[in-house]
């Protein structure tokens, strides 16, 4: 019985854990309070993509870069409300993402 709770165990897969663990780089308040640490998890993320061979690495390298940017723009402008965010079901974290990313395009 063990055996088999190992076999489907998460841990057997380990690329998963670490793609979730990098996740975190896009958490708003992981985003305003640890902006460096953000930027490390968000590259870490891509090249576990990269690896897996979900996405290539002129897209990852062409998000990383626009990753950073925003990055710059929220410790300049909006560090505030993404350290303030606070998760309701009315207001997502994609609206908050959007009316930063999205009135910039």
């Amino acid at each position: 019985m063990v055996s088999k709770l190992i076999e489907r165990s998460p841990l057997k897969y380990h690329i998963y854990f670490v793609i979730v663990r990098h996740l975190k780089s896009l958490k708003s308040t992981h985003i305003a309070m640890k902006p460096e640490e953000a930027k490390y998890n968000f590259s870490k993320l891509l090249e576990k993509l990269v690896e897996c061979k979900v996405q290539d690495g002129k897209t990852c390298d062409a998000a990383l870069h626009q990753y950073k940017k925003w990055l710059s723009e929220i410790q300049d402008v909006n560090k505030e409300e993404y350290s303030a965010y606070c998760h309701d079901k009315d207001k997502g974290l994609d609206v908050l993402f959007f009316r930063h990313i999205g009135n910039n395009q």
